[in-house]
């Protein structure tokens, strides 16, 4: 009975494990995604910047 138990009780730590090892990859994979689409944004608010200058550029050379 007790090595029943103590059977029973290592494959529910493994099956709990396999579950943590699986989230743990998703998080990895999000994190990822993530930092990808962080590095996206960064470009195109340089890309708007640089935009926002160009107008500013334009607009003082009308007034001058």
């Amino acid at each position: 009975d007790m090595i029943r138990n103590i059977a029973t009780s290592a494959e529910e730590q493994s099956a709990v494990s396999h579950q943590v090892t699986g989230a743990v990859g998703e998080i990895h994979s999000i994190s990822q995604e993530t930092s990808q689409t962080m590095s996206q944004a960064a470009q195109a608010i340089q890309e708007l910047a640089n935009l926002a200058g160009e107008l500013r550029s334009i607009i003082d050379n009308m007034q001058g």
